[in-house]
């Protein structure tokens, strides 16, 4: 055999069972993202800064009629709610109290004026009673016999950090006010006034966005009393839903504040009337 013969090339035939490499390679796709569309999108974000339209157009969506007749709108709509309806109809087991303002404590209210604390529009709903902050004084429905209390409040847009939704110090105020409130309603303290107390910790959860222009369902119970000067509670925040937003925990403290201003005002009011200024 010749050294011809045996270099040659030797030939191989495919069959049609057999399968070819660059069949199985996928065409290629040219990625939409590219120098075009990052150029739209930043010339239509330049436009829109400069336009302001999203800012227009979320002042639109969060505009606060000016009607009077929104608390009556509001107020109707918060007897709709469920639990509101079982809080004002309770069963013959339950005790439930209900309070129309943050400083509304029942018997209390000569020692309120005294404070100078108002009686029926506190310090927290003072500043907020406006349009787009809480229109209508919160709510509360508190159960003496079990120490628990449930409060109903409303935020408006007003009172937003990111667009829509409710800022986070103004939720931590609520649930501040509401686990003062408590304290000093609870059989467990000595203290009626609500300013005795001050909130040593307070531990936040937040567990899902809040979304303004709704009502806030505060469900605040006591977890532990150290004794009648301390006591633990703990809270959780709906929506009207039902659907849990935030979970909280507060140590709060019997400082004696409120109750040495009034031991004050009562010892100058009767110097007073003691000497005949009155």
């Amino acid at each position: 055999m010749s050294l011809r013969l045996l270099f040659r090339r030797q030939y191989a035939v495919r069959s049609a069972d057999d399968t070819h490499i660059f069949d199985q390679i996928r065409s290629y796709k040219k990625p939409w993202i590219n120098w075009k569309t990052c150029g739209v999108f930043f010339g239509l974000g330049c436009y829109l800064q400069y336009s302001e339209a999203i800012f227009e157009a979320y002042e639109i969506a969060t505009a606060v009629p000016q009607d009077p007749l929104l608390p009556v709108q509001l107020t109707y709509k918060l007897k709709q709610l469920p639990m509101y309806q079982k809080l004002t109809h309770p069963s013959n087991s339950d005790n439930w109290t209900k309070y129309t303002s943050w400083e509304n404590l029942e018997n209390f209210e000569s020692v309120m004026e005294k404070l100078n604390l108002g009686l029926e529009e506190g310090k927290l709903t003072h500043t907020l009673h406006k349009a787009g902050g809480i229109v209508i004084k919160p709510i509360t429905f508190f159960n003496h016999s079990a120490n628990e209390g449930v409060a109903f409040i409303h935020t408006g847009y007003r009172l937003c950090g990111y667009p829509f939704l409710v800022h986070g110090g103004m939720i931590a105020t609520i649930l501040n006010e509401q686990f003062k409130r408590n304290a000093c309603l609870s059989e467990l303290t000595s203290s009626p006034l609500k300013d005795d107390f001050m909130v040593k910790r307070l531990v936040i959860n937040y567990k899902a966005p809040t979304v303004a222009n709704q009502f806030l369902v505060v469900k605040t119970s006591t977890k532990e009393s150290i004794d009648n000067k301390n006591i633990i509670l703990k809270s959780v925040m709906e929506n009207e839903k039902g659907k849990r937003l935030v979970t909280s925990e507060a140590i709060l403290e019997d400082t004696g504040r409120a109750s040495q201003r009034l031991a004050q005002s009562e010892t100058q009011t009767s110097k007073k009337k003691r000497f005949g200024m009155f």
